[in-house]
């Protein structure tokens, strides 16, 4: 597929590439032998090259124009992670003069980690940034520039910035929340608009309030994050990354709809840390000003309607985009906003467009020539997915592209909490997704969590909390407790012991504050309780978190998430469920937690059909 003959016309290799690929669209080279793992990528053509695998990726010339997944490549290496199941990277912006460095993990430089395909090929799964999109993400970004200069103590503002700056002067902050439906590209809207703005910042905030489908985080939790890299992985591999965590505080549920008032409480108490964050202003060169990206939850109609306008009303956003979709329930309003302090973005959902195959398309040859003359473009039709693709529009000769995977919003939750407690990069590429669930016949992740090793914790040094507290009334005794905890998914939280000042009533009589809540206290993660020694009262604790933050955990927070099937079965052949307890029995009808079947028919509908 690609020309690996390696250079010695020059020691960096540099010349020699592009003396090889003169006769190619194309070309993939290893510079010399002293670096077998550093590759040259160079093109004659303008067309989006799409990335496989995993590797470090800059560009070799400064002053060129190049993105990657809406990152301005620099001569800076950037880490990316482009698996073949989800929608690749893709360079676009390319010139025929261009020149890439493409670093590989691996010290073979005839199997490097990753792969090179052009966005023409059969097959091929680029991703588009649209016009819409880019619009609406030129006119945020240009609004923080300015914010930027104007907060920059050397900075010389044009006269013609003065405009544009007034109302704004004393702007502590810039906000942008992106909010959508489910499946309508919310969360690549996110990411694309972030990697943008880190071309310009040095760093931005995440404020990710999306129970269900974190960007940085497992699944349950609200959290605040500095990024000061670009996010060029999928959320499942992105979460191995170590981003510099500021606040995190467990919910314990996939979805606000639990309890609104307690998911406005974690909203605020993350809030507050992020004003908290802008007085420390040596944590940026830009004078105090890290912009914040809000990654709202997909859940907009009924009481997520009023609940978002509620949230939208307490962030004090500058911008809001909304994403929206073609089906009505993928349509919503944001609520009276203040017009003047906020811009109102609407953009459509993710179009990607899948040309008509012809049978006249040649084959793309292995140095990425056409080994025959190119079709001509043939009219395309719509469709929407899931996930869009990016690069410059552009003119192509036709190719298929292969029907997304329909997968649903929970297999994706158990692929997330996998990814977290395994922290394993290579995990999915021999681990697939498909229509039926995680495609592990031999049941690798059941036993890869029943051989690690677990933490010995003391019970006698914890404390045992709900993060709901309406269900605490229901257990009367520790035991009780231990029953439900084991094999169980918990928040590692702590609570500081400070003394607390008794307020004097009205009748004289003096009343102590009651304690922080639970779903409030700062969380460094999750863990699975592996098992309890009730005899040693110690409990064995499974967590990817380091030693050093777990000594600071002193609360233990049960929640409403579930460890996936994967976790625990290891075959047919299994001698026992490692994360069951046999204790606890579901004797009382309805004792079980309900979980939702949408995936059977009615029968009305099958009648119909």
């Amino acid at each position: 597929m690609s020309d690996r003959k390696r250079s010695r016309d020059d020691e960096d290799g540099i010349e020699g590439a592009i003396a090889a690929s003169v006769d190619y669209l194309w070309n993939l080279q290893a510079p010399n032998v002293s670096r077998p793992n550093h590759f040259i990528l160079s093109s004659r053509h303008t067309d989006a090259l799409c990335l496989i695998g995993r590797g470090r990726i800059r560009c070799s010339e400064s002053g060129e124009s190049l993105t990657l997944n809406g990152y301005s490549l620099t001569k800076e290496f950037v880490y990316f992670d482009s698996p073949s199941w989800s929608s690749w990277a893709t360079i676009s912006g390319l010139t025929p003069s261009s020149i890439i460095e493409i670093k590989s993990l691996s010290p073979d430089a005839e199997e490097p980690s990753f792969s090179v395909h052009n966005s023409r090929e059969a097959g091929s799964r680029p991703t588009t940034i649209s016009t819409a999109w880019q619009s609406a993400m030129e006119g945020i970004l240009q609004d923080l520039t300015v914010q930027q200069l104007a907060h920059s103590k050397q900075a010389q503002l044009p006269a013609f910035f003065q405009p544009t700056l007034e109302g704004n002067e004393n702007a502590a902050s810039f906000r942008v929340a992106v909010t959508g439906a489910k499946g309508v590209g919310k969360s690549t809207f996110l990411r694309l608009l972030m990697n943008q703005a880190l071309s310009y910042c040095a760093q931005v905030a995440l404020l990710d309030l999306d129970l269900g489908q974190p960007e940085l985080t497992p699944p349950g939790m609200v959290s605040l994050t500095l990024i000061s890299e670009p996010l060029l992985q999928p959320p499942s591999t992105r979460i191995y990354r170590k981003f510099q965590y500021q606040s995190a505080y467990y919910f314990g549920a996939v979805t606000s709809e639990e309890d609104p008032h307690r998911y406005m409480e974690c909203v605020e108490k993350a809030l507050n840390d992020y004003v908290q964050l802008l007085s420390t202003t040596s944590n940026t060169k830009y004078n105090g000003i890290i912009p914040l990206f809000i990654n709202c939850d997909g859940y907009v109609k009924g009481l997520g309607e009023k609940l978002l306008e509620t949230l939208l009303q307490k962030l004090e956003p500058t911008f809001v985009v909304k994403v929206v979709g073609s089906l009505r329930s993928q349509q919503f309003e944001v609520g009276a906003l203040d017009e003047s302090a906020c811009i109102i973005l609407t953009v459509d959902s993710i179009l990607q467009r899948v040309p008509a195959v012809s049978v006249d398309a040649p084959e793309m040859a292995v140095n990425g020539s056409p080994s025959a003359p190119a079709a001509n473009d043939a009219p395309g039709a719509l469709l929407e997915v899931n996930e869009p693709t990016i690069g410059n529009h552009h003119t192509t000769r036709p190719f298929q592209t292969p029907a997304p995977l329909s997968i649903s919003a929970a297999l994706y939750r158990s692929q997330r909490l996998i990814s977290y407690f395994m922290h394993d990069e290579g995990l999915w590429d021999e681990i697939g997704l498909s229509h039926d669930g995680i495609d592990d016949p031999t049941c690798e992740i059941g036993r890869e969590f029943a051989a690690r090793r677990p933490y010995k914790v003391p019970l006698d040094c914890l404390q045992l909390e709900f993060a709901n507290p309406d269900l605490r009334r229901d257990f009367t005794s520790i035991e009780s407790l231990l029953d439900i905890i084991n094999g169980s998914v918990v928040g590692l939280c702590r609570r500081d012991h400070v003394a607390q000042e008794s307020t004097e009533q009205g009748d004289g009589s003096s009343a102590i504050p009651e304690p922080l809540p639970a779903s409030l206290l700062p969380c460094f993660g999750l863990g699975i309780v592996r098992s309890i020694d009730r005899t040693k009262r110690v409990l064995y604790v499974l967590t990817p978190i380091p030693l050093h933050c777990l000594n600071r955990v002193n609360v233990l927070v049960i929640g409403s998430i579930f460890l996936p099937l994967e976790c625990y079965f290891r075959g047919v052949e299994t001698d026992c469920f490692p994360y069951y307890s046999t204790r606890w029995r579901s004797d009382a009808i309805g004792a079980d937690p309900m979980q939702s079947r949408n995936s059977i028919a009615r029968r009305s509908l099958i009648r119909n059909g």
